[in-house]
């Protein structure tokens, strides 16, 4: 298992995180770090527990015909990645429901 310092700097870009959260729009995730408010449901998980994606409402995506609306109903990935092997949403439901795909 990697430490978690290696795993925050991987996980977050830039180490974003910090322990306080007295900055005006900041997330404090449930393990008790804070993250920039804009990366709250944004489709990506930044808290280690995953809590700034948890109870986000879920957007009717507004994807091409010829797109694939991921689960979250924030991305949209071109329809041929779907159930290529590849998680190509940040929530791997591309991956899903492939048997029809693999029959």
């Amino acid at each position: 298992m990697l430490p978690s310092s290696l795993l925050e700097s991987q996980l977050l870009p830039g180490n974003n995180v910090t322990t306080e959260c007295n900055i005006p729009g900041n997330f404090m995730c449930a393990d008790g770090k804070c993250v920039p408010g804009g990366w709250q449901c944004d489709g990506f998980p930044d808290c280690f527990d995953e809590s700034d994606e948890k109870g986000c409402p879920k957007f009717k995506s507004k994807c091409a015909p010829t797109f694939f609306a991921c689960a979250n109903g924030v991305h949209c990935i071109i329809g041929r990645f779907r159930c290529n092997g590849f998680s190509d949403c940040p929530d791997g439901s591309d991956e899903e429901n492939c048997s029809k795909y693999h029959a």
